[in-house]
């Protein structure tokens, strides 16, 4: 219905419905008049209902299907929007008085002759233009203490709703900290603490996390480093790293989430300097022999007397089987009590 209304709105039209969502009326009311039924009579030249035949005996006779002249444009249209041969969708409604069944696909027209006896329909697809809305992406991987910010959180994404801005919002946090009150806009998403974030910074827009108090934040180092900007509270240490309100960063506090919501709604683009650690100085300088070491091979013979099945290799290993593996591997098998080492034939078990 908004995608139909939308196109035809120089029109003189108007949408009837016995019931309607408040956030459905206010969009279809930026396009045209909407009525709540209240069985009143409806005047119109072209009425097109859907599942609901009742509202017909409220239309004026003049375009029921028998009294309609040769020709004539106006008339009751029926849109068949479902497949009414399949079990679940139940019988089509019909009336005598419809001028025309709409079917939207031309699989519909094929299957129309199963659902019932009519003649009177036609080909008419389901209108649909894109519209260009950007929706802003916010992530915050961060636990949910009060330390952290999570009530300035929530009114930023209030506040965010109610400029009509629209945005999602990914907190990944850790169930122990969770602070309930955040999750109950419903922009907001919670995902269960994972490790992969990565993936959904590279999706950020904004970066939130309005802790009061950060050694050095990995969240907000590493949105900086990827050029997103944060929305944080101001850090005194944020001086030494060239992290500026306005520049690469808005700085929020519990009086400014009105004016930073707006300006949330154009992304800050700026280049970070990555920041040199201090590490080097301390490592003796050699050379890693981890890879080598992971790369021997170790022979594991199996003891159990009825074997086990092998997940990785995704087959059982009998008794008496000898396998090689390498050593991260021996450590995982080893683990279980049935097999040793035939290197120096030794039982492991740890």
């Amino acid at each position: 219905m908004y995608e139909l209304i939308k196109k035809y709105k120089d029109l003189d039209i108007a949408v009837v419905c016995r019931t309607i969502a408040p956030v459905q009326k206010r969009r279809l009311k930026e396009f045209c008049k909407v009525y709540e039924f209240r069985n009143e009579p409806i005047e119109c030249d072209v009425a097109i209902i859907n599942w609901d035949t009742t509202i017909i005996d409220y239309l004026p006779e003049r375009i029921w299907k028998e009294n309609l002249p040769k020709g004539s444009k106006c008339g009751i249209y029926q849109g068949v929007h479902a497949d009414y041969t399949h079990p679940a969708m139940g019988p089509l409604p019909q009336d005598p008085r419809i001028k025309e069944y709409l079917c939207i696909t031309r699989e519909q027209m094929d299957k129309f002759p199963l659902m019932t006896d009519a003649t009177n329909y036609r080909l008419c697809r389901n209108p649909l233009n894109i519209e260009d809305k950007d929706t802003l992406v916010i992530v915050s991987p961060t636990r949910l203490t009060k330390q952290k910010g999570g009530e300035l959180m929530l009114q930023l994404a209030n506040e965010l709703e109610n400029q009509g801005t629209p945005f999602i919002w990914f907190v990944i946090t850790t169930d122990e900290y969770l602070d309930d009150a955040i999750f109950h806009n419903k922009n907001v998403i919670w995902i269960r603490n994972r490790l992969d974030v990565s993936g959904f910074l590279k999706l950020a827009d904004w970066v939130v996390l309005p802790s009061e108090c950060e050694g050095d934040s990995y969240t907000i180092k590493e949105a900086l480093y990827r050029g997103i900007p944060i929305v944080a509270r101001h850090l005194k240490y944020f001086d030494e790293y060239g992290i500026k309100d306005g520049k690469n960063a808005l700085f929020i506090d519990d009086f400014n989430v009105e004016k930073i919501a707006k300006k949330m709604k154009k992304r800050l683009n700026f280049t970070f300097k990555p920041i040199e650690d201090g590490y080097k100085e301390l490592f003796i300088p050699s050379k890693s022999h981890y890879e080598k070491d992971k790369a021997k091979k170790y022979k594991l013979k199996c003891i159990a007397w009825l074997g086990f099945d092998d997940i990785v290799e995704n087959r059982h290993i009998n008794y008496g089987e000898t396998i090689e593996v390498n050593e991260e591997r021996a450590e995982e098998l080893l683990g279980f009590r049935g097999c040793f080492d035939e290197s120096n034939d030794t039982i492991k078990t740890w």
